[in-house]
């Protein structure tokens, strides 16, 4: 679950017409959620501030609108399981954008080109890491949903010797992809 010290009013901003808050502060609970290749990231080199989201207030709103509105059955299920939004802007070789198990509950946005960002990007970014999230809330008991070993690698599964990834990996990038695609 999210950390209960985002339920602090002075933490956070309220996004219109939603249950899903916005954070404001560059809290030092985050400290070493920011990782590279699960090496944590220097806290210093992550900005979160309200400058920084009074930049993108409007278009987070709006896109948030526009899957609200085309799709609310899965709009539905992001405000279920997503309580908290993060925007945050490094160099993307620091890195990307992401939801992580860890801060169960939040997403992070990396708004590292604020010139370039709009509706667009939020709404490929929401549908994105929201799919994790949502995912991670379904699949919680991943023993109960999968007849085969979900750590398995697919290259011993389907004999493809350059896939390094897991089935359960695998299976998590397509279901994010299905969320985009919504």
């Amino acid at each position: 679950m999210f950390n209960s010290v985002f339920l602090d009013d002075t933490v956070y901003s309220n996004i219109d017409s939603t249950s899903i808050k916005l954070l404001n502060i560059k809290h030092q609970v985050l400290n070493g959620t920011f990782k590279s290749k699960e090496t944590p990231i220097n806290f210093e080199k992550i900005e979160i501030s309200k400058k920084l989201n009074a930049i993108f207030i409007k278009k987070l709103t709006n896109a948030i609108t526009y899957i609200k509105s085309y799709v609310p059955e899965h709009f539905a299920l992001i405000e279920k399981h997503c309580k908290v939004i993060c925007l945050f802007d490094t160099s993307p070789t620091n890195t990307n954008s992401f939801a992580t198990i860890n801060e169960h509950g939040m997403v992070f946005f990396n708004v590292y080109q604020k010139k370039e960002y709009d509706e667009v990007f939020f709404v490929d970014d929401i549908s994105h890491q929201t799919g994790h999230v949502i995912m991670n809330s379904f699949w919680f008991d991943r023993k109960k949903h999968f007849i085969i070993n979900e750590n398995d690698n697919i290259k011993n599964i389907l004999d493809k010797p350059n896939e390094y990834r897991n089935f359960y990996i695998l299976f998590h990038a397509l279901y994010t992809y299905y969320t985009t695609v919504l």
